[in-house]
């Protein structure tokens, strides 16, 4: 008989970000940083009680440092 595929953990849908127009683009790190991300990733993981990866991380930074581009410029004057 072939073994049954474990079942994917289920993320919380609140993490979870759908976007709709979405592009991806790749971004160079210096490796000491990329391990500074990764372990603040892993210390926010264990607070909150939900896997956090790195990629995540800096998504949400993006996010929080540039809110609402329709909205306002990169400097938060209103358009």
């Amino acid at each position: 008989m072939l073994a049954k595929p474990e079942k994917k953990q289920k993320i919380d849908k609140k993490k979870r970000t759908i976007f709709k127009n979405k592009k991806t683009i790749c971004l160079s790190l210096e490796k000491d940083h990329l391990d500074f991300i990764k372990s603040q990733a892993l210390q926010r993981s264990l607070q909150q009680g939900c896997l956090i990866e790195a990629n995540q991380l800096i998504r949400e930074a993006l996010q929080n440092a540039f809110p609402a581009p329709k909205q306002f410029d990169m400097f938060g004057a209103r358009r």
